[in-house]
């Protein structure tokens, strides 16, 4: 049977293509299985990072009423006007010892801001913001593996060097902080995309992109 001469060029270029991606895929997959080296950066929810290094050292009430001042130890007649939370923002990195089994470290920021106000009139009364650097040794547990997707566990434990400022009088502490996260998706081959679910100074819920080699 005699084709025509634009089918057979079609069949020809489909067959090219089916080629060149097949060959992408597999030369793709093979660096997947042979990484050693993962580079993440990722963003996190905020609420447990400041319940952790700042909130639950240093409590105080976030209603309209007088509160005991954490500076001074005395009652001030002020109230929370106003507040910022920042993403907790992460960066880390992994080596593969074995296929299943990553070590290695993170690096994560968080920072916050109060604003207080006179509780008699209402005018500004002063601020209060805190900056915590956190640095962490972690181990990764690769426990579902595919070219294009993973499942992880990890346990991490370091400190978190922390910054309290209140109108530029600023007291320092280094306190004990760690993140375990329960799971996490990892989806992509050598650029790819992660979710995890955790509890720690990262958050409850942290996401972002990732590259390996």
């Amino acid at each position: 049977m005699n084709l025509p001469i634009n089918m057979k060029k079609f069949i020809l270029l489909t067959l090219c293509l089916s080629l060149s991606v097949a060959t992408t895929i597999h030369a793709e997959d093979q660096i997947a299985n042979d990484s050693r080296h993962y580079i993440d950066l990722q963003i996190g929810d905020p609420i447990l990072s400041g319940l952790l290094s700042q909130d639950f050292y240093y409590p105080e009430s976030y209603y309209d009423i007088p509160y005991a001042d954490r500076w001074t130890g005395h009652y001030n007649p002020t109230y929370l006007k106003s507040f910022y939370l920042l993403p907790s923002i992460s960066a880390s990195y992994h080596y593969a010892i074995l296929p299943w089994l990553q070590l290695g470290g993170t690096f994560n920021f968080y920072c916050s801001g109060d604003t207080y106000n006179d509780y008699m009139n209402d005018h500004y009364a002063y601020r209060i913001t805190s900056s915590n650097i956190a640095l962490l040794f972690d181990v990764r547990f690769r426990w579902f593996r595919r070219p294009v997707a993973g499942l992880y566990s990890s346990l991490a434990a370091g400190i978190d060097i922390v910054d309290h400022a209140k109108n530029g009088q600023h007291q320092n502490h280094i306190l004990p902080m760690g993140q375990l996260t329960f799971i996490g998706l990892q989806l992509g081959r050598q650029v790819y995309w992660n979710v995890e679910l955790g509890v720690g100074v990262e958050g409850f819920f942290k996401t972002g992109i990732g590259y390996r080699f």
